[in-house]
């Protein structure tokens, strides 16, 4: 989870909780209030909660389970792999970048080594 940034929360990009729980609606009031987001949580039988600018659900220190933050986009891709027939080197295998797809990783090691791939995986990762 990524800290909390309202400019981006506003603009859509997903929310969710300490807890992990998906924000499904937020919405800033434009009050003096110390709480002038509302939000909706996954979960929570459409109940809304009070929060401070900062995506805080207490105004002090204390951390909550209701406490904002950005989510983490996850990022998938694929990978080849096959032996380095290359005797000049000490290398056992070779193994491509991240491709977006099976296929494009697959002929990547192909133009990299000139043999075709032994296996692929996919790969994801926590932006």
């Amino acid at each position: 989870m990524k800290p909390f940034n309202l400019k981006d929360a506003l603009e859509g990009k997903p929310v969710v909780t300490r807890a992990g729980a998906k924000v499904r609606e937020l919405y800033q009031w434009k009050t003096l209030s110390r709480f002038p987001l509302q939000v909706t949580i996954e979960g929570t039988s459409d109940t809304t909660f009070e929060l401070t600018l900062e995506g805080r659900f207490f105004d002090n220190s204390n951390d909550s389970s209701y406490d904002l933050f950005m989510a983490s986009a996850i990022e998938e891709g694929w990978v080849a792999f096959g032996l380095n027939y290359a005797p000049e080197t000490i290398l056992v295998g070779f193994c491509t970048n991240v491709w977006p797809t099976e296929e494009e990783a697959k002929a990547s090691l192909k133009r990299a080594t000139g043999f075709e791939a032994k296996g692929t995986q996919r790969v994801s990762w926590e932006d």
